[in-house]
C-alpha cells in the first residue's frame, strides 16, 4: 500500500494541479503471492517520487502475527499429518496496526 501525495490528479495537459498536489491519497495494490505487488509497487513509487511526490510504501507482511498466533490448516501427506499456517486469512493481519500506519502516513503527507 502506498500513501502518496501531489502525485495524482492531472490537469488535461498532464500537469498536476495545486488542489492535486495539496491531498493525500491512499493506493492499495492487492494480488496473489508471486504475482508482482512489491515490483509493481517498486516502479510506481520511483516515477511518482522522479515526479515529485511524496510516497510511503506499506506492505502487509510487515502486519502478519507471528506463527503462534495464526491460524494452521492440517493436511495428510501420506502417513504424517502436515500443516501450513494460513497467511492467506484476514486473522493473520494485524489490522488495527495496519490501519493505523496507513493513517499515519495519510496525516503526515498532508
Amino acid at each position: 500500500m502506498s500513501s502518496v501525495n501531489g502525485g495524482v490528479g492531472e490537469t488535461g495537459d498532464g500537469l498536476q494541479s495545486n488542489d492535486a498536489r495539496s491531498k493525500s491519497k491512499v493506493l492499495a495494490i492487492a494480488g496473489c503471492t508471486n504475482s508482482g505487488k512489491t515490483t509493481l509497487t517498486k516502479i510506481l513509487c520511483n516515477k511518482l517520487m522522479k515526479g515529485g511526490a511524496t510516497v510511503h510504501s506499506i506492505h502487509q507482511d510487515e502486519f502478519f502475527y507471528t506463527e503462534d498466533k495464526v491460524e494452521k490448516i492440517y493436511q495428510e501427506e501420506g502417513n504424517e499429518p502436515a500443516f501450513f499456517y494460513d497467511y492467506d486469512s484476514i486473522t493473520a493481519v494485524d489490522r488495527d496496526g495496519l490501519i493505523n500506519a496507513i493513517r499515519e502516513v495519510s496525516t503526515e503527507a498532508r
